[in-house]
């Protein structure tokens, strides 16, 4: 069996309700559908980037600030009966462009993270009875190193608020420079995160190598 037809189905949810758009290459589903997902090992969410293109107003009303949003993706067969695909990402919406005019295509951009918020959800906690433990200095020198992946996702979260500064500055912007702009944030990323990498093996071979000789 060939898997000749690619495909991109963006499903939006609320309170008991699911909407979805497919984008492939059969009308009247051939809409474009474009998505940037940077990813990083840090503790912090990234922010997806998705715009999509002509929708009415009924369907750019759907996409609401704290909805959550699935992405899925693969190939169809030659008839599409068969597929083969999977989920690519979900969030929940943090920010949304209002529906700008690119030429003759209407677009939109939506931001999400790439898990379901749960910052304002109450978490109970019993309480629990608290007991004094004896540290040594070294072992409190290193709880007070600041890791890879901390420098990483703090990075990764400047470049984020930079880039919805920079949206909130060019509310004009074309969906071509957004994505540009993305590029360049995601380039700077992946350039951080190489260099804080190579001090950290380069620190960790020293430190290995210092030992005393025999």
């Amino acid at each position: 069996m060939n898997f000749v037809h690619r495909y991109l189905r963006v499903y939006v949810k609320w309170s008991g309700h699911q909407k979805h758009f497919l984008s492939w290459d059969k009308a009247p589903n051939n809409r474009s559908i474009e998505m940037t997902s940077p990813f990083t090992t840090g503790v912090n969410p990234d922010m997806n980037s998705l715009t999509l293109y002509n929708l009415t107003k009924d369907e750019f009303n759907y996409f609401q600030k704290g909805r959550q949003v699935a992405i899925t993706a693969g190939f169809y067969n030659s008839d599409a009966s068969a597929k083969n695909g999977g989920l690519i990402t979900t969030g929940t919406i943090k920010s949304m462009t209002p529906m700008s005019l690119d030429g003759v295509d209407r677009s939109i951009q939506i931001n999400f993270n790439h898990f379901p918020d749960i910052s304002e959800d109450v978490i109970k906690v019993k309480k629990v009875t608290k007991v004094r433990v004896a540290v040594k200095a070294s072992a409190r020198k290193k709880a007070g190193t600041v890791s890879v992946s901390d420098l990483i996702s703090a990075y990764s979260k400047a470049k984020t608020v930079e880039y919805k500064k920079w949206l909130a500055a060019h509310p004009k912007a074309t969906s071509h420079e957004r994505g540009r702009k993305q590029k360049e944030f995601t380039k700077a990323r992946k350039k951080y995160n190489s260099t804080i990498r190579k001090k950290h093996s380069k620190k960790t071979k020293t430190k290995k190598g210092s030992g005393p000789l025999c």
